[in-house]
């Protein structure tokens, strides 16, 4: 599923009506009914339910007056608060409004009336839903008196909220939050959801999405260049490889290139989350130090040791046994507990520049790379590299501040474009940017991956997938996607405590839960 930037939205609009002759004021009538569906599918039907409707002067309130008058012919008891003074309403707000006074709705200008808010805020106590249609997503900055007032006493009541398009107060395209922003337990997006309802903090505002259709032909939203997309369980089910009856281990194989003395920990569950998400050979190759470690603690995943350095870790001078070791592995994982002592940073620097294999490089490997981002654009195979926002900003000489006021979404397409890499932008929610500017948002995952190793477990999984014939692009998004199913799967048992070797194990199931009739 796409998600457009508002001015994307604001392009089909307009090309809705220049191009297929479909007036903004019919697309405003299909947007309240939408409304109205979706209120009616919460309150489970609409006689005698009481609902307050929030409007501003935009063609979000415009959207608004049509969904009360929808839910006024279905029963409801409707009760409109207008923020604004009608004589400020937009052209087609205005239509919808005289309506909605011809039908001797019941109306309360709010403004700066103290007894008119006193109204709402004793309406609202008894509301059994409130829809939010005070601003859309032509919103930026601050609220201002009144629609500050407005929101704070819509949170403030402790009732369901369905927002319009957007919560109030929520930029479509960054997910930025105006202070007392909506805080809506429902939003309906039209026709394309915005980016803004699944990014931080936006996507705390949103609560439960859904998606309406106003009507816009298909055409004119499929031949828009919309170039971010929300990673759906269906997506990933149809790029997900089915296992061949004919299958053997060696179609799968992984090569991990991680662990150091003191480190272990990181490559053992790299590996251990390659064998989980599908592969069927892995090999560790690790320095000589920590390979006895690594050998007592894994069983399914071979562990080969390389020549340690004077100071630890990797040595250069093993460089050319490293690559023929490396031979049969069509994907390499590097990085997780590598460390970054001068013998190692030689190796991984040699390895990217020499290699024509499929690198997934995570952890200490970006921080080989941050010192030498020069070598990034000259990597053979276009590398997944995926960092979490420190590492990130290492390797694009930023401030982790700057990358936020940039904004995440546009960081990871620029640098992914910029690097012909497939970014993978670890956070909340995590990005999966592609060379050619496509950005892919993921929808699923809890708090309860903030814990230790699990980035190293993402690694693995997405080198997994890598080595069953899937392309970077599709390893990455669905790579994502499967890690933070998994780790919703066991936050269903306790998400406080949830520990990355808990991801692993539950992977499988996790699959299975996409493909269950493919791969049962």
């Amino acid at each position: 599923m796409k998600a457009a930037f508002s001015h994307e939205m604001k392009n089909i609009d307009r090309r809705a009506t220049e191009e297929a002759g479909l007036p903004s004021a019919v697309l405003m009538e299909n947007a309240g009914g939408a409304v109205a569906r979706r209120a009616m599918e919460i309150l489970g039907g609409a006689p005698g339910r009481k609902i307050c409707v929030f409007a501003g002067r935009g063609n979000n309130g415009g959207d608004a007056f049509a969904a009360a008058r929808y839910l006024l012919n279905a029963g409801a008891r409707v009760r409109v608060f207008l923020i604004d003074a009608a004589e400020n309403l937009t052209a087609n707000a205005r239509i919808f409004f005289g309506v909605l006074q011809n039908m001797r709705a019941a109306i309360v200008c709010l403004g700066k009336d103290d007894l008119a808010w006193d109204k709402a805020s004793v309406h609202l106590a008894f509301a059994d839903l409130i829809v939010d249609g005070i601003f859309g997503s032509g919103f930026h900055g601050v609220l201002s008196e009144e629609y500050k007032r407005a929101a704070e006493l819509i949170n403030s009541s402790g009732r369901p909220i369905l927002a319009i398009d957007l919560p109030s107060g929520v930029e479509a395209d960054s997910g930025r939050a105006a202070e007392n922003a909506v805080w809506a337990t429902h939003t309906v997006a039209f026709s394309l959801p915005k980016p803004g309802l699944f990014l931080f903090p936006g996507k705390s505002c949103a609560g439960v999405v859904s998606v309406a259709p106003i009507g816009i032909p298909y055409n004119i939203i499929a031949s828009e260049p919309v170039r971010q997309s929300i990673i759906t369980p269906e997506l990933v089910a149809a790029r997900l490889p089915a296992r061949s009856p004919l299958a053997h281990k060696h179609q799968a194989r992984v090569g991990v290139i991680a662990g150091a003395r003191g480190t272990s920990g990181a490559a053992a569950l790299c590996a251990e989350a390659a064998l989980r998400a599908g592969a069927g050979v892995v090999r560790l190759f690790t320095a000589d130090d920590a390979a006895k470690i690594l050998s007592a603690k894994l069983t399914e995943v071979i562990v080969d040791a390389l020549p340690s350095g004077e100071t630890e870790g990797l040595d250069c001078g093993g460089f050319e046994l490293l690559l023929e070791k490396i031979a049969a592995f069509p994907v390499l994982a590097v990085g997780p507990g590598l460390g970054t002592k001068p013998g190692t940073a030689d190796v991984v620097c040699r390895l990217a520049l020499e290699t024509d294999k499929q690198l997934v490089m995570d952890a200490d490997a970006l921080n080989i790379l941050a010192k030498n981002r020069q070598i990034l654009p000259k990597i053979k195979n276009p590398p997944i590299l995926t960092p979490h926002l420190g590492e990130m900003a290492r390797l694009a000489d930023m401030a982790a501040a700057e990358i936020k006021e940039v904004g995440l979404l546009e960081t990871a397409r620029r640098f992914a474009i910029e690097w012909g890499a497939v970014l993978v932008l670890k956070g909340a929610p995590t990005l999966v940017a592609l060379p050619d500017g496509d950005v892919f948002i993921n929808t699923v995952g809890n708090p309860g991956l903030a814990t230790a190793g699990s980035g190293d477990v993402l690694t693995g999984v997405i080198a997994g997938l890598a080595a069953q014939g899937m392309d970077s692009p599709s390893a990455a998004v669905c790579g994502v996607y499967l890690h933070s199913l998994a780790a919703d799967l066991i936050a269903q048992e306790g998400m406080v405590g949830l520990a990355a070797g808990d991801v692993i194990a539950a992977l499988p199931k996790a699959r299975l839960q996409l493909t269950p009739m493919r791969d049962n």
